[in-house]
């Protein structure tokens, strides 16, 4: 005895296509969000002289590397001196930016820390996962 069943095989890969095509644009704008909240919380924990440095802040992304499922999302300062390794004469620029999170030995107003950036990340990356996978479960087929 015997029983068959058949589904037609272009219904359920056009809608795991749309479904793959969801989740993928889904968690790339996760990751974007994600990435501007680490930004936030840096830039608010900056220490601040003039504000240039904070101004500086971006987040650049989603990047798929090709030939993969991998997403980059960047956060940082300087966008153009990280990216050429050349600064505008007419700021401090990156060779501001590094100086002032890496050194510990200067004091700071109260709330605002070298470190920033890592700091920032240290505390945010804990709810990571747990928040890409609740914007992800949202996609449905």
């Amino acid at each position: 005895m015997q029983a068959k069943l058949e589904m037609k095989d272009e219904r359920i890969a056009a809608t795991l296509t749309r479904y793959r095509e969801q989740m993928d644009e889904t968690a790339a704008q996760a990751m974007v969000t994600f990435a501007g909240e680490i930004e936030r919380r840096s830039n608010a924990i900056i220490p601040v002289d003039t504000g240039e440095q904070r101004a500086r802040s971006f987040v650049e992304g989603p990047l798929l590397h090709e030939g993969t499922n991998t997403y980059t999302v960047v956060v940082g300062y300087e966008k153009r001196g990280a990216r050429t390794g050349t600064v505008n004469p007419d700021t401090r620029g990156t060779f501001y930016a590094v100086p002032l999170h890496e050194r510990l030995d200067v004091r700071h107003k109260d709330g605002k820390q070298a470190k920033f950036l890592e700091t920032a990340l240290k505390e945010m990356a804990p709810r990571f996962e747990e928040y890409m996978a609740k914007r992800c479960r949202q996609v449905e087929p």
